[in-house]
Protein backbone atom coordinates (compact mmCIF):
# COMPACT_ATOMS: atom_id res chain seq x y z
CA UNK A 1 0.00 0.00 0.00
CA UNK A 2 2.97 2.58 0.49
CA UNK A 3 4.19 1.65 -2.61
CA UNK A 4 0.96 2.58 -4.57
CA UNK A 5 0.58 5.57 -2.59
CA UNK A 6 4.26 7.36 -3.11
CA UNK A 7 3.71 6.25 -6.87
CA UNK A 8 0.55 7.58 -7.11
CA UNK A 9 1.09 11.33 -5.53
CA UNK A 10 4.85 10.83 -7.37
CA UNK A 11 2.70 10.71 -10.54
CA UNK A 12 0.02 13.59 -9.70
CA UNK A 13 3.74 15.86 -8.43
CA UNK A 14 4.95 15.16 -12.23
CA UNK A 15 1.62 15.83 -14.24
CA UNK A 16 0.23 18.57 -12.23
CA UNK A 17 3.10 20.42 -10.50
CA UNK A 18 6.00 20.13 -12.51
CA UNK A 19 4.36 21.94 -15.67
CA UNK A 20 3.07 24.47 -12.81
CA UNK A 21 6.38 25.23 -11.69
CA UNK A 22 7.75 25.76 -15.35
CA UNK A 23 4.81 28.51 -16.11
CA UNK A 24 5.71 29.94 -12.95
CA UNK A 25 9.59 30.20 -13.19
CA UNK A 26 10.14 30.67 -16.43
CA UNK A 27 9.44 34.18 -18.02
CA UNK A 28 7.23 34.90 -20.81
CA UNK A 29 9.47 35.87 -22.94
CA UNK A 30 13.39 34.07 -23.45
CA UNK A 31 16.16 36.62 -23.69
CA UNK A 32 19.15 36.66 -25.70
CA UNK A 33 17.35 33.78 -27.85
CA UNK A 34 20.17 32.76 -30.64
CA UNK A 35 18.63 33.43 -34.41
CA UNK A 36 20.89 30.11 -35.77
CA UNK A 37 21.05 26.90 -34.37
CA UNK A 38 24.03 25.60 -32.94
CA UNK A 39 25.02 21.99 -34.46
CA UNK A 40 23.14 19.72 -32.25
CA UNK A 41 19.57 21.85 -33.27
CA UNK A 42 20.78 21.26 -37.09
CA UNK A 43 21.01 17.79 -37.07
CA UNK A 44 17.77 17.03 -34.88
CA UNK A 45 15.71 19.58 -37.29
CA UNK A 46 17.31 17.38 -39.91
CA UNK A 47 16.77 14.29 -38.65
CA UNK A 48 12.96 15.17 -37.25
CA UNK A 49 12.42 16.30 -40.95
CA UNK A 50 13.72 12.58 -42.72
CA UNK A 51 10.94 10.85 -40.03
CA UNK A 52 8.21 13.25 -40.47
CA UNK A 53 8.79 12.68 -44.83
CA UNK A 54 9.01 8.92 -43.86
CA UNK A 55 6.49 8.60 -41.48
CA UNK A 56 5.59 4.69 -41.80
CA UNK A 57 9.29 3.59 -41.52
CA UNK A 58 9.44 5.45 -38.27
CA UNK A 59 6.22 4.09 -37.07
CA UNK A 60 7.51 0.62 -38.29
CA UNK A 61 10.69 1.74 -36.42
CA UNK A 62 8.89 2.38 -33.03
CA UNK A 63 6.71 -0.44 -33.05
CA UNK A 64 9.71 -2.83 -33.94
CA UNK A 65 11.79 -1.04 -30.54
CA UNK A 66 8.94 -1.40 -28.41
CA UNK A 67 8.60 -4.65 -29.50
CA UNK A 68 12.40 -5.20 -28.59
CA UNK A 69 11.88 -3.82 -25.73
CA UNK A 70 9.20 -6.05 -24.94
CA UNK A 71 11.32 -9.37 -25.61
CA UNK A 72 14.50 -7.84 -23.14
CA UNK A 73 11.83 -7.49 -20.64
CA UNK A 74 12.25 -11.06 -19.32
CA UNK A 75 15.60 -10.46 -19.11
CA UNK A 76 15.31 -8.09 -16.73
CA UNK A 77 14.76 -8.91 -12.91
CA UNK A 78 11.15 -8.67 -11.28
CA UNK A 79 11.87 -7.27 -8.21
CA UNK A 80 11.13 -3.73 -6.63
CA UNK A 81 13.15 -3.66 -3.96
CA UNK A 82 16.48 -5.86 -3.92
CA UNK A 83 16.78 -8.72 -1.68
CA UNK A 84 18.45 -8.29 1.71
CA UNK A 85 21.43 -9.31 2.34
CA UNK A 86 21.03 -9.20 5.88
CA UNK A 87 21.30 -12.97 7.82
CA UNK A 88 17.97 -13.42 9.32
CA UNK A 89 16.16 -16.19 9.65
CA UNK A 90 12.21 -15.04 10.08
CA UNK A 91 9.31 -17.96 10.86
CA UNK A 92 6.14 -16.94 10.90
CA UNK A 93 3.96 -19.57 13.40
CA UNK A 94 0.38 -19.98 12.07
CA UNK A 95 -1.67 -22.10 14.13
CA UNK A 96 -5.55 -22.32 13.25
CA UNK A 97 -7.95 -19.32 13.57
CA UNK A 98 -9.98 -20.58 16.93
CA UNK A 99 -6.18 -20.80 18.77
CA UNK A 100 -5.83 -18.98 21.90
CA UNK A 101 -2.77 -16.37 22.16
CA UNK A 102 -2.13 -18.52 25.10
CA UNK A 103 -1.27 -21.73 23.00
CA UNK A 104 0.34 -19.51 20.50
CA UNK A 105 2.46 -17.98 23.46
CA UNK A 106 3.21 -22.21 24.90
CA UNK A 107 4.33 -23.36 21.62
CA UNK A 108 6.81 -20.38 20.86
CA UNK A 109 8.08 -20.73 24.56
CA UNK A 110 8.60 -24.50 24.21
CA UNK A 111 10.66 -23.70 20.61
CA UNK A 112 12.50 -21.76 22.54
CA UNK A 113 13.72 -23.53 25.27
CA UNK A 114 13.76 -27.02 23.20
CA UNK A 115 16.04 -25.49 20.23
CA UNK A 116 17.34 -21.53 20.94
CA UNK A 117 18.24 -21.13 25.04
CA UNK A 118 21.94 -22.18 25.36
CA UNK A 119 22.31 -22.44 21.53
CA UNK A 120 25.70 -21.45 20.68
CA UNK A 121 24.63 -20.71 16.84
CA UNK A 122 22.21 -18.43 17.95
CA UNK A 123 23.06 -14.34 18.58
CA UNK A 124 19.88 -13.18 19.62
CA UNK A 125 16.60 -13.43 18.98
CA UNK A 126 13.05 -11.86 19.14
CA UNK A 127 9.89 -13.14 19.44
CA UNK A 128 6.12 -11.35 18.46
CA UNK A 129 3.18 -13.79 19.28
CA UNK A 130 -0.31 -12.55 18.34
CA UNK A 131 0.83 -10.03 16.15
CA UNK A 132 3.84 -9.86 13.25
CA UNK A 133 6.79 -7.97 14.15
CA UNK A 134 7.42 -4.39 13.68
CA UNK A 135 8.43 -3.40 9.79
CA UNK A 136 12.14 -3.63 10.23
CA UNK A 137 12.67 -3.61 6.29
CA UNK A 138 10.40 -2.13 3.87
CA UNK A 139 9.98 -5.27 1.90
CA UNK A 140 8.93 -7.07 5.40
CA UNK A 141 5.51 -8.06 5.33
CA UNK A 142 3.35 -6.67 8.57
CA UNK A 143 0.85 -9.15 9.76
CA UNK A 144 -2.97 -8.21 11.67
CA UNK A 145 -3.20 -9.08 15.10
CA UNK A 146 -4.42 -12.84 15.20
CA UNK A 147 -3.87 -14.90 18.68
CA UNK A 148 -2.92 -17.97 16.32
CA UNK A 149 0.11 -15.67 14.90
CA UNK A 150 3.87 -15.54 16.18
CA UNK A 151 7.03 -14.18 14.65
CA UNK A 152 10.25 -15.55 15.59
CA UNK A 153 13.29 -13.39 14.19
CA UNK A 154 16.70 -13.91 14.42
CA UNK A 155 20.50 -13.22 13.43
CA UNK A 156 21.55 -17.42 13.20
CA UNK A 157 24.60 -18.79 11.93
CA UNK A 158 24.09 -21.69 8.53
CA UNK A 159 24.04 -24.32 11.10
CA UNK A 160 21.10 -23.15 13.08
CA UNK A 161 19.58 -22.38 10.01
CA UNK A 162 19.85 -26.18 8.77
CA UNK A 163 18.51 -27.61 12.06
CA UNK A 164 15.83 -25.02 12.29
CA UNK A 165 14.46 -25.96 8.93
CA UNK A 166 14.85 -29.77 9.46
CA UNK A 167 13.04 -29.75 12.68
CA UNK A 168 10.40 -27.78 11.43
CA UNK A 169 9.96 -30.82 8.63
CA UNK A 170 10.35 -33.86 10.53
CA UNK A 171 7.68 -33.20 13.09
CA UNK A 172 5.30 -30.41 14.80
CA UNK A 173 6.05 -28.63 17.64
Amino acid sequence: MVIAVSLLVSWIVAVLFTPLLGVTILPARMKGHHESKGRLGETFARLLLVCMRHRWITVAVTVAAFALALFGMKFVQQQFFPSSDRAELVIDWNLPQNASITETNAQITRFEHEQLQGNASVDHWSTYVGTGAPRFVLSSTCRRRTPGLARWSSSPREVLRSAIASRCNSKPI
